[in-house]
Order: structure tokens, then sequence, then C-alpha cells
């Protein structure tokens, strides 16, 4: 069983910030290092980055957790975000962290269990921009020719390729789809995206063939 005030926190993530349960697991994984690491130090974590010693995912030493972030510092906050990048983080993850920690203080302070967030003035580490692989016009075409077309299954998997190319949603975009949401005639669909904000989205004719193709 969670701790009372772990499940406010939790509340407050899936309720007022609408994240996915994955996303709500990763907050609190995260969470749980930086209270691991305040009570025990680099020992805490092992070469992955990972937190031997649970404090905030539902234990009974979430009390102990919640002194521990009231007596952290802003130095706490940086050698933590640096020793999650010396045991193996990408600036990403560490900058993930940072966020994570920056939502629970924001919340107990604004519920009046912690007084001062000093992961607020904490620089993010800087993310390089990298440009993302994309495939080739022939490695797109491969691709989308690849079902076979004879048989019922193959016909779904061509309506999907064809949806994710011609829209250019997300794939837990195009599962959360049904076909109450999708116009076959004019082609726009409407997607619900991160955080359940919806949106329009657009196909092309041959992403709506597929989609006629595999329905009839």
């Amino acid at each position: 069983m969670k701790h009372a005030g772990l499940q406010k926190f939790v509340d407050y993530l899936e309720g007022e910030r609408a994240f996915s349960d994955h996303t709500v697991r990763a907050y609190l994984r995260d969470l749980d290092q930086f209270g691991a690491y305040l009570a025990h130090g680099p020992s805490a974590f092992d070469g992955a980055g990972g937190a031997k010693n649970s404090g905030a995912g539902g234990s009974p030493a979430f009390a102990a957790t919640m002194d521990l972030l009231d007596r952290a510092k802003r130095d706490d906050v940086r050698a933590f975000l640096g020793h999650v990048q010396t045991a193996g983080g990408s600036a990403r993850t560490a900058a993930r962290k940072l966020a994570s920690i920056r939502a629970a203080y924001r919340f107990y302070i604004r519920v009046g269990e912690l007084a001062e967030n000093p992961a607020q003035n904490v620089k993010a580490p800087r993310l390089s921009r990298e440009l993302p692989d994309v495939l080739t016009i022939p490695e797109v075409t491969a691709l989308l020719e690849a079902p076979d077309a004879s048989n019922a299954l193959g016909l779904r998997d061509r309506a999907l390729l064809e949806t994710l190319y011609s829209a250019g949603i997300r794939a837990s975009e195009l599962a959360g789809l049904s076909i109450r949401d999708v116009d076959l005639a004019g082609g726009p669909l409407r997607v619900l995206g991160k955080r359940r904000k919806e949106r329009l989205a657009y196909l092309g004719q041959p992403a709506t063939d597929a989609i006629n193709d595999y329905l009839r």
C-alpha cells in the first residue's frame, strides 16, 4: 500500500497532469532514486544508475524520504544529476529525473508538506541536438509493401503502416484510434495525443484506400 502522501502525488500526476501509467511509474522511480541518493550517497546506485535502497516507491521509508527532501539543497540536486550521468545515464535521463524532482517539490509545496524547491533553479543538462535517422524512399516503399495483401492480417498491417506514414502520428496514438475517429471520405482523423490533447491529422489517398480494403 502506498504512503498517503505519495498517493496524493500519484493522484496529481494521473488526474491533474494526465500522465500515463508509464510516465507516473518513471516519476516515482526517479523520486525513489533521489531519496536513496540523499540517504546513502553514490553507494545507493548500481552501475546502471538504479536505486538499490527503495524509499519513495511506496515503502514505509517514504516518510523518511519526505524529511530528506525537506533538508535537500540545490547542490544535492546537482550532485545527484551528476552521479546519474557518471553511473551510465544519459543527459536526457538526467533531465527527466530533474523534471520529476521539480514536479514533486512543486506539488508538496502546494499542499503544504514542503517549504522550498531546491531543484527550481538547477539547470537541466544540455541535450545534444542529433538529427533523427530517417528512412529512404525505397525503404519506406519496401516497408509499406511488406504485408501480404492476400489475407486479412496483411490488409490490416498495410492499413496500419499507411496510416502511420500518411498521418505522421505516434504508434500509441494509432493504437488508440477507432473507426469512428476516421473520416474516410475527407481524410481527416481525430487523434488523442499526449496529456489527452485532441488534434486533427490527415490521411492521403493510399492510406484511405488501404483502410477501405481492410474493412471490406
